[in-house]
């Protein structure tokens, strides 16, 4: 980051806040060749829908917001069946934590309403929730005095 704008010091402004979360999205399992689309709950679409709204949402919020979708497990995970069940890790960091617990409350609320729409029971587990740490901002302030 700092080669690509330019810059030839970085000073640490914050430890962002970050929360982590597994989610499992339970659906259906049917055979692939004889389950018309309109009947599938199809855990993977429901998955690619959460994810392509979010990662929009937060390219919106714009820096220093980041998620990312991180391992992702569908079952059963076959070439010829309808994914029954499927979950996935999120990671989002912030240096606000009010900005952290908005957006992450927002998303927590998507996902529900693009699984009830879905049929999709849908379960979300905060694991990890701490907090940002700003940090001194006076070093930045006389960067030539940085050895």
């Amino acid at each position: 980051m700092l080669e690509s704008n330019g810059q030839s010091i970085g000073v640490v402004n914050a430890i962002v806040g970050q929360r982590r979360y597994t989610v499992t999205l339970n659906g259906e399992s049917n055979h692939a060749g004889t389950t018309p689309m309109g009947y599938r709950r199809d855990t993977v679409y429901a998955f690619s829908r959460i994810c392509h709204q979010s990662v929009e949402k937060a390219k919106k919020m714009g820096d220093p917001l980041v998620l990312t979708f991180g391992k992702v497990e569908p079952r059963p995970n076959t070439v010829n069946v309808v994914p029954g069940k499927t979950t996935f890790t999120i990671d989002c960091r912030h240096t606000d934590a009010t900005v952290l617990r908005d957006f992450t409350q927002q998303l927590e609320n998507d996902m529900r309403a693009i699984c009830d729409e879905m049929d999709i029971g849908i379960d979300i587990d905060l694991w990890m929730d701490e907090e940002p740490v700003p940090m001194n901002k006076e070093p930045g302030r006389h960067p030539d005095r940085i050895v």
